[in-house]
């Protein structure tokens, strides 16, 4: 099927006739875009599963989390922390050196977290996030919410107050 393109009404619009007629051969058959995977960097491996593990630490709980915090596995890490919480840990730490990937729904069980832990004058600290995930945070604003420790040691540093 051919893609009819109009001509440009002046010579200095060569450059959109130009994009269209590309696009025009751009396109399948169907007239449509081609369907682009959600996730590209992640088409070629397999979904990981989400590990977690709780450290108690004192009054803390060390939450370690490996794998990929997306929208299938934030079920996961919700469930976790709210039974941390449920069982009256509110000051939790949340190892972040094996995860590969954050989405927005994984920033989403953070906030719910750090409103359920600050409803009884608790905490929630990121611990030793990973480049990647580390500018997931910075550009979601999250690290002016939520303090972010480069290691774990670091973070069970008591406070000097």
């Amino acid at each position: 099927m051919h893609h009819p393109v109009s001509r440009p009404a002046a010579r200095g619009s060569t450059v959109l006739h130009d994009a269209a007629r590309l696009l025009a051969n751009l396109l399948p058959v169907t007239g449509r875009e081609p369907r682009r995977p959600r996730h590209p960097a992640r088409t070629q491996k397999t979904r990981m599963d989400l590990q977690l593990r709780v450290e108690p630490h004192g009054e803390r709980a060390v939450v370690h989390v490996a794998g990929e915090i997306d929208l299938a596995t934030c079920p996961q890490l919700r469930a976790a922390l709210l039974e941390l919480t449920s069982r009256g840990v509110h000051h939790l730490l949340v190892d972040l050196a094996q995860v590969s990937f954050l989405d927005s729904s994984g920033i989403g069980v953070l906030i719910g977290a750090l409103h359920r832990v600050r409803q009884h004058q608790g905490s929630i600290t990121l611990v030793a996030p990973t480049p990647r995930v580390r500018q997931v945070l910075g550009l979601t604003g999250i690290t002016q919410v939520l303090p972010v420790h480069a290691s774990l040691n670091q973070a069970l540093v008591p406070d000097p107050t």
